[in-house]
């Protein structure tokens, strides 16, 4: 059974002895967290082990403990974690520096050219959606997360005066292209520039000229045609 310090994997700091000459250190249960996500970034959740993560930490195996019953605990902190760890920032981000809905929209298109998160997030987004495929939990999670950023964006759409239908249509077409913008880490910026300028056209235009009139310049960029 475990101790009655035990109680809270989320809020115990405990403070660990010397090991091979390192200093004393505090060590907390986000610190077990963010361990596992950088393994899991880097490499799949079959190498998130707690002999490794113990190892990167610089601290006793046994010290996991202190936080968490048992490695599926430590995976449902980790997909928490991943769930709110960009998101809130940069919906602050963009709330703060963006006055319409139209405008917010492009800040999210234009999200890998001004946070510096992005690429580790996105490598971190395709991590966790590999895991989703074999582990329930992980799926779940993947679904509320789409979930409640599908609908932020969906949220944009009425706020430009689109219908509820229209906006829930766009909000599934949009999420998808900010999710391939942030991954396309090797396209050259004057192309993802162009393609963002178009993509936002298309997305917001309301009348059906408009959309026909963007829609002729999206198909002469692709063919390379002109702007």
């Amino acid at each position: 059974m475990r101790n009655a310090k035990h109680e809270t994997a989320t809020s115990v700091v405990v403070e660990f002895g010397r090991r091979k000459g390192r200093k004393r250190s505090r060590v907390e249960a986000v610190d077990w967290v963010d361990a596992g996500l950088e393994f899991l970034r880097t490499e799949s959740i079959e190498h998130v082990k707690v002999e490794r993560l113990a190892a990167r930490l610089g601290i006793s195996k046994g010290s996991f403990y202190w936080h968490f019953k048992n490695k599926a605990d430590l995976h449902a902190a980790i997909l928490e974690r991943w769930k709110k760890n960009l998101f809130n920032e940069v919906i602050d981000t963009i709330e703060r520096e963006a006055a319409t809905a139209s405008e917010r929209l492009r800040k999210l298109l234009e999200l890998s050219f001004w946070s510096a998160n992005v690429p580790r997030a996105a490598q971190l987004d395709l991590a966790v959606r590999a895991w989703a495929r074999r582990y329930a939990p992980a799926q779940e999670a993947v679904n509320r997360f789409d979930a409640v950023r599908i609908e932020y964006v969906r949220n944009l759409f009425e706020e430009m005066e689109f219908n509820p239908q229209e906006a829930e249509a766009r909000a599934h077409v949009a999420y998808p292209f900010i999710r391939h913008l942030n991954q396309s880490a090797n396209m050259k910026e004057t192309e993802k520039r162009r393609i963002i300028e178009l993509g936002h056209e298309c997305l917001t235009a309301h009348k059906p000229k408009q959309f026909k009139r963007t829609r002729n310049r999206a198909i002469c960029l692709v063919k390379g045609k002109g702007s």
